[in-house]
């Protein structure tokens, strides 16, 4: 009941780990579980822990088969433990403080909307802050005085007071300067 995409897939995990069997001399009889997991720490080093988990499943059904027709040790298939996956493991991390630079470099230009962008990207990347947080941002939230910038936070409510960035600040005041 599968597509041929995903038979594809899983006989490509299979064909892969009969290679690496090969490639070591051994016999298919004579694998044990310390075998297979040589094998996925071996993929661990290029893989992402969901695509080993997918190859580590194949094998385990593969292994499971293997077992019914007597070609492996019996309680192989039960030995081989996937990788555990976390519930928001896949979300992308976020950009990567050179892509921030960039990003905010590129609007460095001086027309209303990069001034306005460029704040905003900033209070995002440096502070954390949510979208809603940035949106709903005032002048009394920013205490040029003792440099401290007030956010209340969206999800808890709670107030927190961070240090004004230079960067951010600088930005901030050319929005409010030239932007406005």
């Amino acid at each position: 009941g599968l597509s041929a995409q995903t038979e594809k897939m899983r006989r490509r995990d299979v064909l892969r780990f009969l290679r690496y069997l090969d490639g070591r001399g051994e016999r298919l009889a004579d694998v044990t579980a310390e075998d297979v997991d040589l094998f996925i720490r071996e993929l661990g080093q290029r893989w992402s822990r969901v695509s080993l988990k997918t190859a580590v499943s194949t094998l385990r059904v593969w292994f499971r088969h293997a077992e019914s027709r007597g070609w492996a040790r019996k309680g192989l298939a039960a030995a081989i433990i996937a990788p555990r996956i976390y519930q928001q493991e896949g979300l992308p991390l976020g950009p990567t403080w050179e892509e921030v630079a960039r990003v905010a470099g590129d609007l460095e230009r001086q027309t209303r909307k990069s001034l306005r962008d460029r704040g905003a990207i900033l209070l995002l990347a440096v502070y954390a802050m949510r979208s809603e947080e940035v949106r709903r941002l005032r002048l009394g939230d920013i205490d040029w005085k003792n440099c401290c910038l007030h956010i209340v936070r969206h999800k808890s409510r709670r107030q927190e007071v961070r240090p004004l960035e230079p960067g951010v600040g600088k930005a901030i005041k050319a929005y409010l300067e030239y932007g406005r």
